[in-house]
């Protein structure tokens, strides 16, 4: 796992970053700049990228706290669309029992997978509600990349640095489609999106904007390919 790790981190070298996430107030005056990759600490999963400054100086930051410049998120989700919170609450009632009966679903819930454990978790006690609160979060996966540790070699997860939105999943935005305005959709059209939505951030962990990101856009890395017959 190491080796593929050091190989996909060479792909870093000399590219250029955006500094995302620093939450301390020195940190902070440094979210939104611009750095040069020119190294990495020994340990591949643990360590952090060696950054460089346009002024030159040097910088340890952890891959869940740089992106790609220029690939910040630009969605915008509008508020009238927001999911409300009794359904978000049947949703997470109808997931729980897929997750639950779907042989796909229980196969990733291994011992391993930590993280899948707490969301499934996460999503029992929300089913449980007849209503959720509206703005209702949880940490977006990218957010904690380095913690994530029982990940396959070609896990997205490892092949990936910081959430490009705001670190957080916020469920009620979840149904959002930045290719059409919303009130053109069908009502099954709407439905198998949120699903599809709830059920990617179930298996992989990422928000909204990660998942269009990776999946979704016309250039997305992990894009499904379409089948031609």
């Amino acid at each position: 796992m190491d080796l593929t790790i050091e190989k996909y981190l060479e792909s870093f070298k000399d590219r250029q970053f955006e500094i995302r996430h620093l939450e301390s107030e020195k940190g902070r005056k440094l979210n939104g700049c611009l750095v040069k990759v020119v190294g990495w600490d020994e340990d591949l999963i643990k360590g952090r990228l060696h950054c460089k400054l346009n002024s030159g100086k040097l910088l340890k930051l952890k891959r869940s706290c740089v992106i790609e410049a220029n690939i910040g998120s630009k969605v915008i989700p509008k508020k009238e669309e927001a999911l409300p919170g009794f359904i978000i609450a049947k949703i997470f009632k109808s997931l729980y029992h897929f997750c639950c009966t779907s042989d796909a679903m229980i196969r990733i819930q291994t011992p391993e997978r930590t993280d899948v454990a707490q969301r499934l978790n996460f999503i029992k006690d929300q089913a449980e509600n007849a209503k959720c609160e509206s703005q209702l979060s949880y940490p977006c996966c990218l957010k904690s990349l380095e913690l994530d540790l029982f990940a396959k070699p070609d896990d997205i997860r490892h092949f990936s640095t910081a959430c490009i939105g705001n670190n957080n999943v916020t469920f009620n935005e979840l149904n959002h489609n930045p290719d059409m305005e919303y009130n053109l959709m069908t009502e099954s059209e709407k439905s198998i999106l949120t699903m599809r939505r709830f059920k990617e951030w179930f298996i992989s962990g990422m928000c909204l904007h990660c998942q269009i990101h990776f999946f979704e856009g016309d250039k997305s890395p992990y894009k499904p390919e379409e089948k031609v017959y």
